[in-house]
């Protein structure tokens, strides 16, 4: 397998750099070793877990492990997003979750080929994985709509539909 397929994959994604992720591209000379969550302390600097394809073995990636510390302060971010997102109304939110799917569906066969690189399934399992997420986000677009319970969700934002019986 030839590690061009792979980076022109990731050029179509816009993926060549990212750094945000603390995935590093270029071969560098690192130690071997393999580390466990856990076994990181402040003394082993840049440590690296290798990512290979198992169809041949050629690195994919190196990406960084992190310290609890470093992990406390993603999880940290993550929940704050998950605040802003959790205000959004639960229509508009359907409609990003769509738009998304759209995404996944216009580039099925480059994600196909990439989950075949990433995990060695043969090309259907991958394309059948992406599916899979383009089906997800079809359920979750209607769940958006769904109307369900005593309290529904409005297009307003900090605003709910709400049946309450008067006798």
């Amino acid at each position: 397998m030839k590690n061009k397929e792979f980076e022109n994959i990731l050029e179509k994604f816009e993926m060549k750099n990212l750094k945000d992720f603390s995935i590093n591209y270029l071969e560098t000379d690192t130690s071997e070793k393999i580390f466990s969550f856990d076994e990181k302390t402040s003394g082993i600097k840049d440590a690296e877990i290798k990512v290979v394809t198992p169809i041949d073995q050629t690195l994919l990636a190196k990406i960084k492990i992190s310290n609890r510390l470093e992990y406390e302060e993603k999880v940290s971010v993550l929940k704050k997003a998950q605040d802003l997102w959790k205000i959004i109304p639960a229509p508009k939110r359907g409609e990003l979750i769509r738009l998304f799917g759209d995404e996944l569906r216009k580039s099925k066969q480059e994600l196909g080929k990439l989950v075949t690189i990433e995990t060695g399934k043969i090309l259907q399992e991958g394309l059948g994985e992406v599916q899979e997420m383009i089906d997800i986000c079809d359920f979750a677009v209607g769940l958006s709509r769904q109307l369900y319970g005593l309290t529904m969700p409005s297009e307003r934002p900090g605003h709910r539909i709400q049946e309450i019986w008067h006798f």
